[in-house]
């Protein structure tokens, strides 16, 4: 009998409208597994096109993907949203310098906009604490490398990898 009920619930709930899914990045365990996860739950995953998402170190394109957002809006019942692909065009897009911090933030208020155009859509937004990008690249790093205390440090024994100077000290 309990089978029937889950079984009942699951075609229910795949009648439902789709949920609007806006992941942190390309990576098949962030976009792929959550639209598998919502065909096992029987409910639609929509996401935004994945050329608007970047990859890798090419970040992403916030303010389209918050035009499709607007786009698909009206069509979806629950929104789950990466607030790091939304203010800054992804997770490792998010580490390194980029948008001000006034653009992040006119970015995060369209979630304010959202919930005022549908106020009775679950709306579930998530991020990640933000650190330093470890990559090497030209765009991430200044030339340099990394010292313990997070400076970047051009100095050349640091650089060698001999003995650090003073300047590098923790």
């Amino acid at each position: 009998m309990k089978l029937r009920v889950l079984t009942l619930a699951l075609l229910l709930l795949g009648a439902a409208q789709p949920i609007v899914f806006v992941p942190m990045d390309d990576r098949p365990v962030t976009l792929q597994l959550p639209v598998m996860l919502g065909q096992i739950a029987g409910r639609s995953v929509v996401t935004p096109p994945r050329e608007l998402l970047g990859r890798y170190l090419e970040p992403g394109r916030p303010d389209a993907i918050i035009a499709w957002l607007n786009a698909a809006a009206p069509h979806a019942g629950d929104y789950v949203l990466s607030s790091d692909m939304l203010a800054y065009g992804g997770l490792v897009a998010s580490r390194v310098p980029g948008p001000s911090y006034a653009d992040a933030l006119t970015r995060l208020h369209e979630i304010d906009r959202l919930r005022s155009r549908f106020p009775r859509a679950w709306i579930g937004v998530f991020g990640t604490v933000m650190r330093l990008a470890v990559q090497r690249s030209s765009r991430l790093i200044p030339r340099g490398r990394i010292c313990s205390n997070m400076r970047i440090c051009t100095t050349r024994c640091c650089l060698r990898r001999k003995r650090r100077p003073s300047s590098c000290a923790r």
